[in-house]
């Protein structure tokens, strides 16, 4: 699953967007997700987050903060 929600200059993702949208989804237990850019040269998708910056990973860590905060487990699946 990937999801085109990182519309900022540094395809960061946010607190708003994916945040959100995968705190709404930590019931289901185990969230296996994501496919993302590994550098600027892997960019596939318009708008997807990476995770090559350390901006893209502390916004991946808020991510993950907030499904951990609703008891769900959250894996990254950087599509390596």
């Amino acid at each position: 699953m990937t999801r085109g929600r990182a519309d900022n200059e540094g395809n960061v993702p946010t607190d708003e967007l994916h945040g959100l949208y995968y705190e709404q989804r930590a019931s289901a237990g185990l969230i296996i997700t994501e496919g993302s850019q590994v550098s600027k040269d892997a960019i596939g998708y318009i708008n997807t987050a990476g995770i090559h910056t350390d901006e893209q990973v502390e916004g991946w860590k808020k991510v993950t903060k907030r499904v951990h905060d609703k008891g769900g487990k959250y894996l990254f699946n950087c599509g390596m």
